[in-house]
């Protein structure tokens, strides 16, 4: 399946990713921060059998914006500014680890924009685990 390369303004930047696939919108958030998008690839293009997949990197590595305040607020701006740059008014967001935690507060503050969430392995799901 072919996976098209996509450039999206941001703010102070640009954020770079790919989308595959056909049917219902679906935008994939890795873990990190400070790790690479490709370690969903796999997870990614077996969605894309059956949605419109988007996975992009995250503000901190190339091939994104590598500065900024790093800041939820900023990262779901950065996750709002990839919908506007694919021209998906709506889609799924399917998060894992800090992506998955991520997609909690996407859900919150740009809930009009989505269609649901999936949250796979949160950090901060348990708090603090039951430790002292």
């Amino acid at each position: 399946m072919e996976r098209t390369p996509f450039t999206v303004p941001a703010e102070s930047g640009h954020i770079s990713g790919w989308v595959a696939g056909e049917g219902p919108r679906v935008l994939a958030i890795h873990g990190g921060p400070g790790m690479s998008y490709d370690y969903l690839d796999d997870a990614v293009m077996e969605l894309a059998a059956h949605y419109r997949v988007a996975t992009f990197q995250q503000r901190g590595l190339a091939p994104s914006v590598v500065h900024g305040d790093f800041t939820l607020a900023e990262a779901v701006a950065d996750i709002v500014a990839v919908l506007d740059g694919l021209g998906w008014g709506t889609a799924y967001l399917v998060g894992h680890s800090w992506g998955a935690h991520l997609v909690f507060h996407a859900a919150v503050a740009a809930a009009a924009r989505l269609d649901g969430v999936l949250s796979v392995d949160p950090l901060g799901a348990v708090g603090d685990g039951g430790a002292e």
